[in-house]
């Protein structure tokens, strides 16, 4: 239960960490000039299967994104994944966000890895995109230079209960 609690609070400080980071640095427009004074940011969330509403991942997310939403009062955009869609659909979904001017582009869950990390969806389209940041939640495989990857350290939850169940 505690790893699913810290998976959970990652989640939510990963949505809100990339965007405040963003806005922090001003991002870069679709053009990449650099000038925002006149532009919103916008914040793309590809959610897992599940979407809002899991009790989950991704209800961490959209909390995070929640956060974002209203203390920074940007523009967001939720897709969600459906069961059985294929690594194109996820690749597409995360393409749509970016030709969207959505950046940051979030990807909720290891499956926008991909099952080759170096040609999946996530990678595909940080390639496709290279002047929008992304960001995927659990997961350390999928590599590119705009992209950051959001993961925690499960060995040191399961050290830290072990500890206390050994007292």
């Amino acid at each position: 239960m505690r790893h699913m609690r810290g998976t959970r609070l990652l989640a939510a400080a990963g949505v809100a960490i990339v965007a405040f980071g963003i806005a922090a640095c001003g991002g870069e427009t679709s053009d990449g000039s650099g000038d925002t004074a006149d532009k919103t940011l916008k914040v793309g969330l590809a959610y897992d299967i599940g979407g809002r509403g899991d009790k989950s991942f991704n209800d961490a997310a959209a909390a995070g994104l929640d956060r974002v939403e209203k203390e920074l009062k940007l523009e967001v955009k939720e897709l969600e994944a459906v069961v059985n869609e294929s690594e194109t659909d996820k690749y597409s979904r995360l393409k749509l966000l970016c030709q969207g001017g959505y950046n940051p582009v979030i990807a909720v869950g290891f499956v926008y890895a991909g099952n080759d990390p170096v040609n999946g969806p996530l990678v595909r389209a940080a390639k496709d995109c290279p002047n929008t940041k992304f960001a995927i939640i659990d997961d350390a495989s999928a590599l590119a230079d705009n992209v950051a990857n959001l993961v925690f350290a499960e060995e040191q939850g399961s050290y830290l209960v072990g500890a206390a169940a050994a007292l």
